[in-house]
């Protein structure tokens, strides 16, 4: 079973967190690139951290309409959150 040892680890405040799609770097790089401009929005740019992720995985975020849904979830979130 899966939560056969949970009892016996530690519970960690930042788990890692795993995201997969059918290839792996499409709606993958989406969620990935979203979540880290997100958590670091003052000194990242969308496209520098893109190249960076593309250093390790060669076609994230494969189309126009993907990189242009990161950045309405950025400014929904800045938005929401009142910083623009």
């Amino acid at each position: 079973a899966v939560g056969a040892g949970e009892d016996r680890v530690a519970p960690s405040l930042n788990p890692p967190v795993v995201v997969h799609c059918s290839a792996g770097v499409g709606r993958t790089g989406v969620v990935i690139l979203t979540e880290l401009m997100i958590s670091c929005l003052e000194h990242n740019e969308v496209p520098v951290m893109l190249a960076k992720l593309r250093q390790q995985r060669m076609l994230m975020v494969q189309t126009i309409s993907q990189y242009k849904f990161v950045y309405q979830v950025l400014i929904n979130f800045l938005k929401n959150s009142r910083l623009i």
